[in-house]
């Protein structure tokens, strides 16, 4: 009866840990249909998928029911999501500033196609090739959740610029800089993490625009600092 009642525990584990996982794909696809009618709510839905996508692998390991089925529906949810949805997300944004359909598309699809790779690259490496401290190249969770907070709190309203950062972050998803995860900062104070939270309801615009600049700068940052460390020991 224990056995059963523990197999049934798990089983239910399972599911729950999937279900979010689904809605982080589901996110993505609402991401799609939304956009053509209303940016703001596809950016948020975006937002969205990053939580349930940070959920799924937190209590996957949190309730030990983590799988290869479950790792391969994650990596389609964040392709739903991160790349495909995030992608529309930004051809529609591009192109209601008024640039051409053909830069927009391309812009998107540049980026659809590097978030893909950027996935099957991570399934195929995990990142082996960085210290665990450090992801290889921009992660696709970081570049939707920027581009969407450039959508909703950016107020960029030149679309060749947001063409150009679509590509940019595209680019970024498959580089090898070494990005830092933020869970591994342990070194950095609580309190700095509530700044951006404390100062957004004032300038939102500006705290938008800063954390941007330093995560996407933190990559070139690590690398010159490598570099300069490793000739310095030499």
């Amino acid at each position: 009866m224990e056995n059963n009642g523990a197999e049934r525990k798990s089983k239910l584990l399972f599911v729950l840990v999937n279900a979010c996982t689904l809605l982080n794909l589901l996110m993505g696809v609402a991401a799609v249909f939304v956009a053509p009618k209303c940016l703001v709510l596809a950016a948020w839905l975006i937002a969205a998928s990053v939580i349930f996508d940070a959920s799924d692998g937190y209590l996957a390991r949190r309730w030990g029911v983590s799988s290869e089925f479950g790792a391969q529906l994650d990596s389609l949810g964040d392709f739903s999501s991160f790349a495909l949805g995030t992608g529309v997300m930004m051809y529609y944004a591009i192109i209601c500033h008024g640039v051409s359909p053909l830069w927009g598309g391309l812009a998107a699809a540049a980026y659809i196609v590097c978030g893909a790779i950027r996935l099957a690259r991570y399934n195929a490496t995990t990142d082996s090739l960085c210290p665990p401290e450090y992801f290889m190249g921009l992660p696709s969770t970081a570049a939707a959740c920027i581009l969407a907070a450039i959508v909703v709190f950016g107020k960029c309203e030149c679309g060749l610029s947001l063409a150009a950062l679509t590509a940019v972050y595209g680019l970024l998803m498959v580089c090898t800089l070494p990005y830092p995860k933020l869970t591994k900062m342990t070194w950095v104070p609580k309190w700095v993490w509530a700044i951006p939270f404390v100062l957004a309801p004032f300038c939102a615009t500006v705290v938008t625009w800063v954390c941007v600049a330093t995560y996407t700068l933190s990559g070139a940052y690590v690398w010159l600092r490598r570099r300069t460390g490793s000739k310095r020991g030499r």
